[in-house]
């Protein structure tokens, strides 16, 4: 379980263990502004979503690699 380690504290609060990195974009796909995790690679359900750690979102241009951080990169919490 190193990319997605046991939940903590009172919330169930999971990180990625792991960073997550994406191919360098081949042209500019926009600002991201909001994550999804499904349970396949295709035609899966979505589990959960959240925003991009940023006010603004984060803009991936043409060549940029677009990378969330092991530990801090995405933050999933249930009540």
């Amino acid at each position: 379980m190193a990319n997605w380690p046991n939940a903590s504290g009172t919330t169930a609060t999971k990180n990625n263990g792991n960073a997550i990195a994406f191919p360098a974009a081949t042209a500019d796909w926009g600002t991201v502004v909001a994550f999804g995790i499904y349970d396949a690679a295709s035609s899966g359900n979505l589990l959960y979503t959240g925003p991009v750690n940023s006010p603004t979102g984060k803009p991936v241009n043409n060549g940029d690699t677009l990378t969330f951080p092991a530990t801090t990169g995405l933050v999933i919490t249930e009540d």
